[in-house]
């Protein structure tokens, strides 16, 4: 999903703004896509735009492939706000941790990818966790491993003792780049990784 890819790529890169621009547009010709209205809300949240975020997410509560995703947005969009709601979030906390349990591939997808982008060690761990739960059922689904990959060069980037993981990256995005070209495909998360992995080889060589 190569929106999704630039979803991201703008979130690394920390511009909120353009998350939002980017979902606009989709949203224009899908105006109740669930996936990026809840992206949409994420850029609100970069913005420290929690209470508007919360309003967005509200909404989207009880769509399938954004509901984890949703919950642990409101979770971190609550406890940002100047008056914490401490009820709301153990109700948050109960209820995400519910649907993780029984949660699909997809819907866990979407979660792993608001984690990984929320960084630190805590959050990529979690995002790790729901990945290989999902690499585990669909090995070869492209965008599980891709972002496999990614959380392999974040916690290398986070933890000073973790090593390795840029290598562990580049070998994911070479196997999602032979597996979709005998689709006459490039998955672009794939490519930018790649990219990523070469540059930083580039650099401690």
């Amino acid at each position: 999903m190569e929106v999704q890819a630039l979803v991201n790529y703008y979130a690394r890169a920390g511009y909120p703004r353009h998350i939002q621009t980017v979902c606009g547009e989709v949203l224009k010709k899908r105006p109740n896509d669930p996936v990026f209205l809840f992206w949409r809300s994420y850029g609100l949240i970069r913005e420290n735009s929690f209470s508007e975020a919360l309003r967005e997410l509200e909404s989207l509560q009880g769509k399938r492939e954004v509901e984890v995703a949703t919950i642990a947005a409101m979770i971190y969009a609550h406890k940002q706000c100047k008056i914490v709601d401490e009820e709301a979030i153990s109700d948050l906390e109960q209820r995400l941790e519910a649907k993780e349990m029984d949660a699909q591939e997809r819907t866990l997808v979407q979660a792993a990818t608001f984690y990984w982008l929320q960084g630190g060690y805590i959050c990529l761990e979690k995002a790790k966790d729901m990945v290989d739960k999902v690499l585990t059922v669909q090995p070869n689904y492209p965008q599980a491993q891709c972002l496999k990959g990614w959380i392999e060069i974040a916690l290398e980037d986070c933890d000073e003792d973790s090593v390795g993981g840029v290598d562990r990256a580049n070998v994911i995005f070479d196997q999602v780049l032979e597996q979709t070209a005998s689709d006459g495909q490039k998955e672009l998360e794939a490519l930018l990784g790649k990219a990523l992995c070469l540059e930083r080889k580039d650099q401690h060589s």
